[in-house]
């Protein structure tokens, strides 16, 4: 199970790759902006994350995120929804979405439109140059027990984004979880070396005996080594009932893994 699946600016969600084609079958695309509508636009596009802010204070406030309450009722999910509408690709909201279906054991949390799988689906339909959806995707799949659909999805994902380090570590994890420790040994050298500053993948690979540290490149080896504080701030993927931290603490993706919950 991708348990602990990490974001390298996952709050600005700015990782992006070329477009791939996403199965849309059971589910509605985001429909084209109408003119002189306020929507929806793509969180990665700098002049439309500008204008995030009237959503977000109004919508997907900090207990929205936290699912601790709704902003305009008591439940979390007619906020959520209403940002997704606007902003389809919002990375935070799509997160707090699967935390809020994993915690409801369901794949269509209530009062919700679609399903969780559907809302990212689209997200990743409408913002296809955007990676974070796609390994948010991964995400929800591997939670809900189909680990092969998540390796699919980000498998896609490296033909699309080969030398993506947060993408290869993501992949580590699933490899990891699947016992299949000579790939996810691979993928966890391919991410460091590229300075992913997350210590998760490294430390369950010692755990299971099976780390040994990476061999630089000829050419990368009078290259200085990136250091957490020079690299982006990475935003590890919270249990289903937490909340996700601005920035992980050292060992913020290390913990035990959770029981994946059917899915209704």
């Amino acid at each position: 199970m991708l348990n602990r699946l990490c974001m390298v600016a996952l709050l600005l969600g700015l990782s992006t790759v070329a477009q791939a084609e996403i199965d849309m079958t059971d589910c509605d695309p985001v429909p084209p902006p109408v003119p002189g509508s306020f929507g929806p636009f793509d969180y990665t596009d700098p002049v439309h994350r500008a204008k995030s802010p009237l959503v977000e204070n109004a919508h997907f406030t900090p207990q929205v995120e936290a699912l601790t309450r709704g902003q305009t009722g008591q439940a979390v999910m007619p906020d959520i929804q209403y940002t997704l509408t606007k902003y389809p690709n919002h990375p935070r909201a799509l997160q707090s979405l699967i935390r809020l279906g994993m915690r409801e054991k369901t794949d269509r949390p209530a009062g919700a439109a679609r399903t969780v799988t559907c809302f990212l689906k689209r997200a990743v339909a409408f913002a296809p140059k955007d990676l974070v959806p796609r390994m948010l995707l991964a995400r929800n799949l591997s939670l809900r027990g189909k680990d092969d659909e998540a390796m699919k999805v980000l498998k896609e994902a490296e033909e699309l984004a080969p030398e993506d380090a947060n993408l290869a570590y993501n992949m580590g994890l699933l490899y990891t979880d699947r016992k299949q420790y000579d790939k996810a040994l691979t993928y966890a050298h391919k991410a460091y070396l590229a300075g992913f500053p997350l210590p998760g993948l490294r430390d369950r690979l010692k755990k299971a005996g099976q780390w040994t540290e990476p061999v630089p490149k000829p050419a990368e080896q009078t290259k200085p080594a990136q250091s957490v504080e020079q690299a982006k701030p990475a935003t590890p993927t919270a249990d289903a009932d937490k909340v996700e931290a601005p920035v992980a603490p050292a060992s913020a993706d290390t913990g035990p893994t959770t029981a994946k919950p059917p899915v209704q």
